[in-house]
Order: C-alpha cells, then sequence, then structure tokens
C-alpha cells in the first residue's frame, strides 16, 4: 500500500512509469485479497474450533449430585451402550443412611422423622440423625425390625460404612418416654 501510494504521488508529479503504477496498484489489490482470504481463512477456524467445542460438550458427562467417584467402568474410548450404560459409580456422602435392625420391642416406640442419637463403634464420637424409615414388618427368622437412620455428613467428616450403635436410651429421652 506504501508503495502505491508512493508511486501514485510520484506519478502525479510526473515521475515514474505508468506501468511501475500499475504493477504496485495490482499488488495492493492482490496483498488485500490475501489479506481477507486470511481473515475468512481464521474465522472458518474459529467456528470449527467452536463445533469442536460444542461436540466435546456433547460428550461430556456430569452428575446430578456433588459427590465421590469410587470405580470406573469402563476404559477410555470405550464404548458405552444403552445395555449397559454405566460409566462409573458415583457417592454422595453429604447424607449417610443407617440400617439397623432392632428388636420388635426396641423399635415399636420409634417413629420416622424423630431424631436419635448413635455412637460411632470404637471412638466416644456421637452422631445425631432423623430416623427416615420403620419397617412395617418384623423378620420372622430373627424377631427383628428394619429402622434406617438419616445422617447429615455436609462436610464428609464421617465416612461410608462406619459402623454405629442406636443409643436406645436417648432416643427414648428424646421421644419423651
Amino acid at each position: 500500500s506504501r508503495r502505491y501510494a508512493t508511486l501514485k504521488g510520484l506519478s502525479r508529479d510526473g515521475v515514474g512509469t505508468p506501468d511501475e503504477l500499475l504493477d504496485a496498484e495490482a499488488e495492493e489489490k492482490i496483498t488485500q485479497l490475501k489479506v481477507r482470504e486470511a481473515e475468512e481463512e481464521l474465522e472458518r477456524a474459529r467456528l470449527a474450533l467452536q463445533e469442536l467445542d460444542a461436540q466435546i460438550e456433547q460428550r461430556r458427562i456430569r452428575a446430578r449430585v456433588d459427590g465421590v467417584i469410587t470405580d470406573i467402568h469402563r476404559e477410555v474410548g470405550e464404548f458405552v451402550s444403552a445395555v449397559e450404560p454405566q460409566l462409573a459409580t458415583l457417592v454422595d456422602l453429604s447424607r449417610l443412611r443407617l440400617s439397623f435392625f432392632l428388636d420388635t420391642q426396641l423399635a415399636l416406640p420409634l417413629q420416622e422423622g424423630q431424631a436419635v442419637k448413635m455412637q460411632a463403634v470404637g471412638t466416644d464420637a456421637k452422631l445425631a440423625g432423623t430416623i427416615e424409615y420403620v419397617g412395617p414388618l418384623t423378620q420372622a427368622d430373627s424377631g427383628r425390625v428394619r429402622v434406617d437412620v438419616l445422617v447429615d455428613n455436609p462436610t464428609r467428616q464421617y465416612r461410608s460404612g462406619l459402623g454405629c450403635r442406636l443409643l436406645i436410651d436417648e432416643c427414648s429421652k428424646v421421644a419423651g418416654k
């Protein structure tokens, strides 16, 4: 562009040949076309990148809950079919469910929604929970009733699989009995 502008100025002053001016003008137009072509190529590359990002996003797997992956069932690049869609085991440790099997007499006064206390086996740690479920049936072979208790664990201070004892005396005090 500078060469063309210089030659154009010189041409007005009567210096330089018309052929030099035409050559410089042609070079300027060719250069402008190459710049436009490069800009279009850059835009195509940006669009291709956006398409690849969208394809990656479609293949990204997100869990509905915050948790810890404990087992991976597939290898990278392995096909996942609709028949066996399991990729990984995700464990939500923000709430723990403890299942107790109590003698029928001990389970009778317990009610769903009731606050209860438990003690972690092998420690002095006491946990507070809420009864989620009291089984309606006594198991004939053992004479026991299933009782499920939920324990909030937002900081994940308690591990899944933790052994606990239900403190029946404290359950009775909480229930007002």
